[in-house]
């Protein structure tokens, strides 16, 4: 190498240009630490939330899949609809104040609810809690106190009852 700069011990050891049948080997090894490379970052980046989520009782639940699909029939028969809004600013530190309006079709407001939200990330099998809704001043509102701890999606379950009429939502809502 004629370069002043360069350091005896930084010169490759020979001139490729002068060993053109190396040019195939250093090519496939290239490809092949390539190759490895991007299979160890797949690797790495598959191991990195967690693992599989196990659903628990799911053979309970595939059993008593007719009463689920009837339950959610009977809900939708009712033709009530929900909107769910989380608090900008948290009402007590930690937790997350949900906003649930429900109305019939024609938009009146279903009072004397009893009921409770679930809330579950989407990646996890299990719910983090299921916490009470309280009604609040305005008819058809309900507020639930829950720990949405971090920023990302969360599924919030709703069943609310008046009588023998059970109200079934599902909803995923994103925390920032």
């Amino acid at each position: 190498c004629t370069n002043k700069h360069v350091l005896p011990f930084m010169r490759f050891p020979f001139r490729l240009h002068e060993r053109p049948d190396l040019l195939w080997p250093l090519g496939i090894l290239l490809l092949i630490l390539g190759g490895m490379a991007t299979s160890l970052s797949v690797v790495v980046a598959s191991k990195s939330d967690g693992g599989v989520a196990v659903e628990e009782e799911y053979y309970a639940q595939a059993l008593a899949w007719n009463e689920t699909a009837s339950a959610q029939a009977a809900s939708d028969r009712l033709a009530w609809t929900a909107t769910v809004e989380l608090a900008p600013h948290p009402v007590t530190p930690g937790l997350t104040r949900v906003q649930i309006g429900i109305h019939e079709a024609q938009q009146n407001a279903v009072e004397g609810l009893v009921g409770e939200v679930a809330v579950q990330r989407p990646d996890e099998a299990t719910p983090h809690g299921t916490f009470p809704l309280q009604a609040t001043n305005r008819p058809g509102h309900y507020v639930a106190d829950v720990p949405l701890s971090q920023a990302g999606l969360w599924d919030l379950h709703l069943v609310a009852e008046r009588g023998s009429d059970r109200f079934l939502h599902r909803e995923r809502t994103e925390v920032r």
